[in-house]
């Protein structure tokens, strides 16, 4: 699977590349949605592979790397293009990255999940039902709630200081939290394993949500900026440790269908904050920050929900 998904995401950007109009274009991407996976897919791998008494710390690294994938891509692409005067370059260079990681995938462990005794199936279908929904529908409930937020910063930061200057300090901003999740989160993994990843996983729910609130008592970029940094230190990767949480009490064959379907959730919920953000500002200012307090307390009662009928 991480092989399919390496060479048809190369295959993808090379036919980006030398698209000539918006259908071929729109091919290529979709091209590339088919070819989605490879992040579930080798979280899934790392999970097995992981020792239970380190893999939030494990799983927290994808996080951190993503992170850096994120920032760094969209500078080089910006540099490729500058230097070149070419968008086709940057393509083509997304497309030799996915060769790197196709290699990677040549050399990657084969993880493949021994069946269940036949015994054991009806337990092992209800530890599916309790420990992979409740947690997927946690993921889903903070995408939302992350996008919200991201979607109210650009327009808030466009009604206070106009569309072009605030260009600039949205990238700061926006860098600066990216910074300090891809800093933190081995950090915050780390400390899961040391102590209870419960507890660890509830506060970095529960601290955002006062700062959440205070959004909508600032109105200078400086102080949203802040505001934006600190939610992203105390709530870096409360996803990677629910994912390390939940698979910790699942059986091997669940752990891959898990990250599949938090992936789906994923993409869903990003499609739905983006939405919605807009939509609810046109009512109230305020809207989509008291939406995303709301989301927040319901992961919360969630994930107490699984972490008591576990203990059940």
């Amino acid at each position: 699977m991480l092989i399919r998904s390496s060479l048809m995401i190369c295959m993808a950007y090379a036919l980006c590349a030398y698209s000539t109009n918006v259908s071929s274009l729109f091919a290529s991407r979709c091209l590339a949605g088919v070819a989605s996976g490879f992040v579930p897919v080798a979280s899934s791998a790392l999970a097995q592979i992981s020792n239970p008494e380190t893999r939030n710390r494990d799983l927290s690294w994808i996080t951190s790397f993503r992170t850096a994938g994120a920032l760094s891509g969209p500078a080089l692409g910006a540099v490729l293009v500058w230097r070149t005067n070419s968008f086709r370059l940057a393509f083509l260079a997304s497309a030799l990255l996915s060769l790197i990681t196709l290699g990677a995938a040549l050399i990657a462990p084969n993880v493949k999940a021994e069946p269940e005794l036949q015994s054991a199936e009806p337990q092992a279908r209800q530890s599916f039902s309790t420990l992979v929904w409740i947690p997927i529908s946690v993921i889903f409930t903070l995408t939302i709630f992350s996008m919200l937020i991201g979607t109210w910063l650009p327009l808030t930061l466009s009604r206070i200081s106009g569309a072009i200057s605030a260009a600039p300090v949205l990238a700061t901003i926006s860098t600066a939290a990216a910074l300090a999740t891809m800093m933190l989160a081995p950090l915050w993994g780390r400390l899961a394993d040391a102590n209870k990843t419960g507890a660890v996983l509830l506060a970095t729910l529960i601290a955002p949500i006062p700062l959440t609130l205070a959004l909508n008592l600032t109105g200078t970029p400086l102080a949203i900026g802040l505001v934006i940094v600190a939610i992203a230190i105390v709530g870096v990767d409360s996803i990677g440790l629910l994912s390390g949480e939940a698979t910790k009490r699942l059986p091997d064959q669940d752990i891959a269908p898990f990250f599949g379907w938090s992936n789906t959730a994923t993409q869903f919920g990003n499609a739905l904050g983006v939405g919605l953000a807009p939509i609810l500002m046109e009512y109230s200012h305020a809207l989509p920050i008291a939406a995303s307090v709301a989301l927040d307390v319901i992961s919360v009662i969630l994930i107490i929900a699984m972490l008591r009928g576990a203990k059940g």
